[in-house]
């Protein structure tokens, strides 16, 4: 099967297809350039005419078509045919797909980030004297905190929107797993000055405490009061300006 092409497959009865990923290197030659290269990462789309599920969490594409967003609950999402999803091959480097959904873990649930931006007010038709304007806030990244053991994905950068993040170690991750007491930092990296909201939602999970920490004002938000946070950012900004700490039952 060449890169870049898409096949139908028939077979009889059920089965289950293994993928293998191609693990590239971080940064190839390109003449005298080092380019920068995702280690691990393959764009897959669904091969049956049916739907199918995924053995591991992944990105698809958001409900506007602006950007792509994690999938957690990968065991009961399914992928419909001819829908491609970006997602990880390990260093085994196979990825398996089957027709029926997968037996999840306990589900211990997470907390639900979503990172959006104001949309400048546009002018829109109107039928009444005068201009009509129009603005809202545009979803472009999300990031999880995850306290199913062994829940991870790692992030994965596509076009110069900004981005929330979560790092741990020397890797960063959209998906990372977290005990249900403790902190957890939360990179935010902005492209463009503008005006941004975090909005949290708590995923089969019950907090007793969650509060955001805004480093760089000193703001200090109660979560379960008021699940979201609004905020100004310019492209000097820390990444590391953000944090949750959070403790649950």
């Amino acid at each position: 099967m060449n890169n870049g092409t898409g096949y139908l497959y028939a077979n009889a009865v059920d089965f289950t297809l293994p993928f293998t990923g191609e693990l590239k290197p971080y940064s190839e030659a390109n003449g005298d350039n080092q380019v920068a290269v995702p280690r691990g990462w393959s764009l897959i789309g669904n091969p049956f005419a049916c739907n199918v599920y995924a053995d591991r969490s992944f990105f698809k594409m958001n409900a506007t078509g602006t950007a792509i967003e994690a999938v957690e609950n990968y065991a009961t999402t399914a992928i419909a045919p001819c829908t491609g999803i970006m997602i990880y091959a390990d260093e085994a480097g196979t990825v398996t797909f089957t027709k029926g959904t997968q037996q999840p873990q306990a589900d211990q649930g997470s907390i639900q980030v979503a990172l959006s931006q104001v949309v400048e007010p546009v002018e829109t038709p109107s039928t009444k004297v005068g201009p009509s304007t129009s603005s809202g806030a545009l979803t472009i990244d999300n990031a999880i905190v995850s306290f199913n053991e062994g829940a991870a994905l790692p992030k994965f950068r596509l076009g110069d929107n900004a981005e929330i993040y979560i790092p741990q170690g020397a890797e960063d991750y959209a998906i990372a797993y977290s005990d249900k007491q403790g902190e957890m930092p939360l990179n935010f990296k902005d492209n463009e000055d503008g005006e941004y909201t975090l909005s949290f939602n708590l995923e089969g999970v019950e907090m007793d405490y969650l509060h955001l920490i805004d480093r760089m004002t000193g703001a200090d938000i109660d979560l379960l009061q008021a699940p979201s946070y609004s905020f100004t950012a310019t492209t000097q900004d820390n990444e590391s300006r953000f944090k949750l700490v959070f403790a649950a039952n």
